[in-house]
Parts: structure tokens; C-alpha cells; sequence
């Protein structure tokens, strides 16, 4: 059973896999912008958070929309889905 859930992780595993594929982006941005949500959520906000998960929802929206992704994503306007 560990070697199972071990190979799982390791294949699933959003951050440890350094692929850019549509799938992973997705993830890298949805785990990011959760991240952000829950900490402003928090009634203890404190003074730079969120500052890794921004970077890094950045630029994973940024390789998506620059990749192979343009063609999925023409016509599709960012700001109007917010």
C-alpha cells in the first residue's frame, strides 16, 4: 500500500511535477488562488501574506496563456470572467 500511495503522490502531486501541461497549470492556478482566498478569509491578517502564492499564481496564469493554451483560450477574455 505505501509504494502505491508513494507512486500516486509522486505522479499526482501538482508541485513536484515540473511539466506544464494543461491539467497541471489548471491546478498550480487553482491551488494558488485557494490559497489566497483562505488567507484573506483569516481575521489575522498579517503583512506580506500571500506573497509566494501571488508569484506563483502569476506566473502559472502567465504560462497558460502564453503556451499551447492561446488556441483554447482565443476569443477568452480574463477580466470578464471575474
Amino acid at each position: 500500500m505505501y509504494k502505491f500511495d508513494k507512486l500516486r503522490f509522486l505522479t499526482s502531486a501538482y508541485n513536484m511535477k515540473e511539466e506544464y501541461s494543461y491539467e497541471n497549470l489548471r491546478s498550480k492556478i487553482t491551488f494558488h488562488y485557494h490559497s489566497i482566498e483562505k488567507g484573506l478569509s483569516n481575521a489575522n491578517f498579517r503583512a506580506g501574506f500571500g506573497k509566494y502564492a501571488f508569484k506563483e499564481l502569476f506566473f502559472a496564469m502567465d504560462l497558460f496563456l502564453k503556451n499551447i493554451f492561446q488556441k483554447m483560450t482565443a476569443g477568452f477574455n480574463m477580466q470578464s470572467q471575474l
